[in-house]
């Protein structure tokens, strides 16, 4: 009887996440990159910040969710693979320091990773 609940929880849970979806650490399904056509200015900067914290594609989310608060920022790439980079376009109204305040606000601490070469940042 114990087996026969234990298959069917199994099987359930198979189906209920399926077999090419990951779900993120919080039970919420990570996203893919998502990236928006935007069109960039020619003046735009961009940095990447490492999130060391982030254990999952899902932690991507609140990140985001804060960079795009900045006004300023045009925009912010990451996905669940390589969810410890985040690639964030902005023009000069915002700071390296404003970016790691917005990430710090998501719950996460973030470092500059890369300044793209000809993109200088304050």
């Amino acid at each position: 009887m114990i087996r026969t609940i234990t298959m069917t929880f199994a099987a359930v849970l198979f189906l209920a996440v399926g077999a090419g979806s990951a779900l993120a650490c919080d039970g919420h399904k990570a996203p893919e990159t998502t990236t928006a056509s935007v069109a960039v200015p020619a003046d735009a900067q961009l940095v990447t910040l490492r999130i060391e914290d982030a254990t999952c594609g899902s932690c991507v989310l609140p990140i985001r969710e804060q960079l795009t608060t900045l006004t300023g920022v045009i925009k912010v790439e990451g996905s669940e693979v390589d969810y410890k980079d985040v690639l964030v376009t902005f023009n000069g109204k915002v700071t390296n320091d404003d970016l790691i305040a917005a990430v710090k606000k998501a719950g996460f601490t973030a470092i500059v990773k890369v300044v793209a070469p000809d993109k200088k940042n304050s």
